[in-house]
């Protein structure tokens, strides 16, 4: 048990410790991010007709396995 403790105080000190070196030029200046990969625009809002079925069919799958009384399901 101490031993997880002790595992996991280190990996948040060295991710805090990363997130200090981050702004340096050595670590992160020569990456790159698209604009475009950014936009909220590029993701769709609104379902299409098949994934409208997709979505019916696992809603009648969960009302089937909720009114079961085999516990096992």
């Amino acid at each position: 048990m101490l031993a997880n403790a002790r595992n996991s105080a280190l990996c948040i000190l060295t991710g805090l410790g990363w997130l200090f070196f981050l702004p340096l030029d050595d670590f992160s200046r020569r990456n790159y991010i698209s604009e475009n990969a950014l936009l909220p625009g590029q993701v769709e809002a609104y379902f299409g007709g098949s994934e409208w079925d997709i979505l019916r069919a696992y809603r009648a799958e969960v009302e089937l396995w909720a009114s079961s009384e085999d516990p096992n399901l």
